[in-house]
Formats: structure tokens, sequence, C-alpha cells
């Protein structure tokens, strides 16, 4: 399924625990996940090293997104060992039968590129639908809102900007880590943050690699004893690049 598939080709060593022993994990939505190891993977077939995290979720396997969203939470949580280049978190569901036991698992697969972080895509598209789209903005506004920052930074293109025209007709233009710090700060001293999107339109590429989002978005927030609103008109720039699926560029005016 994965650029990097564990199968006879490869040897993995997992510091594992007893599930009774194993530490848990507590997420936004209130539920939790059993951290059961963690450590390297060797491959044989001339591929580096990787990096292992399994876990025990009650998440439904067959239900990818609501995983996705549960591993993006989870990599906010647990920040990447050593110097790998590659992590891989592995999903498992509970063990079944008595003497032998089993499981079933699904994988995710994060690299390290240029220095920034990005996470597989686990179902491989090879082309951008509309509701491909929309299940990848909800992720990213789960994470956004919930400030997993480097959660939401997975998502951004390594080269992406955010060009932000305010009512006063001046220009702000913020890079991708500058924006991971700004939010964090801002969701940090924020008071009852909601934030508000509506897609208005979807303009996908004819070679299905490529779409731009037209939408409408609010945030409301109390800063400081001051109730600010903010009403912005944007477009998210998004494509499909190297099995990641990536917002590459920001445009919004303030309205």
């Amino acid at each position: 399924m994965f650029r990097y598939i564990l199968i006879a080709c490869v040897y993995f060593f997992i510091s594992q625990q007893n599930p009774a022993q194993a530490a848990q994990i507590k997420l936004e939505s209130g539920s939790t996940v059993e951290l059961l190891g963690q450590n390297k993977v060797i491959f044989t077939k001339g591929l580096p090293d990787a990096w292992m995290v399994v876990y025990q979720t009650k998440t439904d396997l067959n239900n990818t997104e609501a995983l996705t969203l549960e591993a993006n939470e989870l990599w906010n949580k647990i920040p990447p060992q050593g110097n790998y280049k590659t992590i891989i978190f592995r999903a498992q569901d509970e063990p079944k039968g008595f003497i032998i036991t089993r499981n079933n698992a699904f994988s995710f697969v994060f690299e390290k590129k240029n220095g920034a972080w990005h996470m597989l895509e686990p179902n491989k598209p090879k082309k951008l639908t509309k509701e491909i789209i929309e299940k990848f903005l909800d992720r990213f506004e789960y994470l956004y809102i919930s400030n997993f920052i480097n959660g939401y930074l997975l998502y951004l293109d390594d080269n992406w900007t955010a060009t932000i025209n305010k009512k006063d007709k001046t220009k702000i233009i913020m890079k991708r880590m500058e924006f991971g710090a700004i939010t964090y700060s801002f969701f940090q001293q924020a008071i009852n943050p909601i934030f508000k999107s509506k897609v208005l339109d979807i303009k996908i590429s004819k070679d299905g690699q490529s779409a731009i989002v037209e939408s409408e978005e609010i945030m409301n927030a109390e800063i400081n004893g001051k109730q600010m609103k903010v009403f912005n008109h944007a477009y998210n720039h998004i494509a499909l690049k190297d099995g990641y699926l990536l917002i590459t560029k920001t445009e919004e005016t303030e309205k």
C-alpha cells in the first residue's frame, strides 16, 4: 500500500509492551490509544532505516479518514526520534484469539525532505476528486482549529506562502514556519475561538493533479479582552506531489 511495504523483505524489531501496561494517550476527541512500543526498522533491500511507532486503536481500520486524523494528532503528540528520515505509525486493532492472537493493522508513512515532514496519503490517490479535496480540507481544518501545529504543517508545501490582502490595502506574506508560529501563539491566547469555512467552488485541473478551492472563512475569538471577528475570501491551491497531498499556496482578502 505504501512506498515502504512491510513484508518478507523487511526485518523490524519492536520493543512492544503488554497492552494492559501500555501508555495511554488521550486524544482531542476524548478517545484514547495505547502506545505499545517504538523502535528502529531495518530494511533489507537498500532502503534507509526507519523508526516505527506501534499503537492500539479502537478506530475501525476500514475508516481511513478517521485513522488518518488520529495518526495526525498522534504525530503532534509524539515527536520524531533520532535522525530518521522515515517514520512509520502502525495502528493495530485489539488482539483476537486466546492462545494464538492476531492483530489487523494499518500503517502511515511520514517522510522528511529538505527539513520538512510530510505524510504519504494512505489511499495513494492517482487524481484529485471533489470528495478527496473536501475530506482533506475537513482534516486540515480540524488540525488547525485544534492547534496541532505539527499536524497541519504536514500538509503545507515546503514553499507554501500565504498572501493576505488587508482591508487597509496593505499586504502580508507569510511562509510555512512563520505561519505555524503565529497560529500556535494565536490559539494559545484565544478564548473560545470559532473557525468556520464554506467552500464556494472547486476547480480541478484536467490532469487531476491540482486544484483551486475558493471559500469564505470566518474566525471569531476573544484576544486580550477584545472580541475579534475576521471574514476572509480565500483561495487555496492544492496539489498531489510525490504521494503527498499538499496546500501549495493560499491567498486571502479581508472583507
